[in-house]
């Protein structure tokens, strides 16, 4: 349930833009109302949400703005001078793979401006990590994955790419058609040599300390093992997406 602290230190150790979460209890509060019964004492985590203001763009240096996925994609059809960051959304959207986060529609993203030479780029702003780590079995979620493959559970396997990035495709399609093989594995090997023993050690060590000691033992072990196979996991991410390429 707290998989969001541990993917947020993978996210700072791999050089990703993140908002900053924290584990917080709802108090008891009148200001609760006709909920106070039933969220009061309620432990969950707390996600600041960068909306472009000042005070956003202060923890952002060079930050020149901050937009939706829907606004992103109106100005990369109207201003030829914009594009984004590619290789740091694919660095973003490996680490999805290798934390098992399967719901990265463009409502899980925010893009940040930053301008340079007359030329502005976007680098991605991934958010809304509740499905991260998220381990989805039993016989009746295997049954659903047949009709709807997008539910993966995360392991110490992968299980089917084309349901870990369905979810993005649309975005995928879109953003990542300009780089080319030799820089996905430019990228994939840079992102394996973040994401040390110890980076993924100090991940699951974020986690509240009252989780059982062997399921958070196990997280570790299939993070390690996720990220050692992340080559010939992302071959086969980079194929489902150049079997049929999208040009614009």
């Amino acid at each position: 349930p707290a998989g969001a602290l541990a993917v947020a230190v993978l996210e700072e150790a791999a050089g990703i833009f993140q908002t900053g979460i924290r584990l917080v209890v709802l108090p008891d509060d009148p200001r609760l109302g006709q909920w106070r019964s039933e969220f009061a004492n309620m432990p969950g985590i707390i996600e600041q949400r960068i909306r472009g203001t000042t005070l956003d763009l202060a923890a952002l240096p060079g930050a020149k703005e901050v937009v939706t996925s829907e606004e992103l994609l109106r100005r990369l059809r109207d201003h030829g001078h914009d594009a984004v960051d590619q290789p740091r959304f694919l660095a973003a959207r490996l680490l999805d793979l290798v934390v098992g986060d399967w719901d990265r529609h463009a409502g899980q993203w925010a893009w940040i401006r930053f301008d340079e030479g007359g030329r502005s780029r976007w680098a991605p702003l991934p958010r809304d990590r509740d499905w991260a780590l998220s381990r989805l079995d039993g016989p009746l979620y295997g049954l659903l994955r047949l009709y709807l493959p997008k539910y993966q559970s995360f392991s110490d396997r992968y299980g089917s790419v084309y349901g870990l990035t369905l979810s993005a495709e649309g975005l995928d399609r879109r953003l990542l058609v300009g780089l080319e093989r030799a820089s996905w594995d430019s990228t994939v090997a840079d992102l394996q040599g973040r994401l040390t023993n110890d980076v993924i050690d100090r991940a699951i060590a974020s986690l509240p300390a009252e989780f059982p000691r062997d399921a958070v033992a196990g997280i570790g072990n299939a993070l390690r093992r996720r990220r050692d196979e992340l080559p010939m996991v992302a071959a086969r991410f980079y194929r489902q997406l150049a079997d049929e390429v999208e040009l614009r």
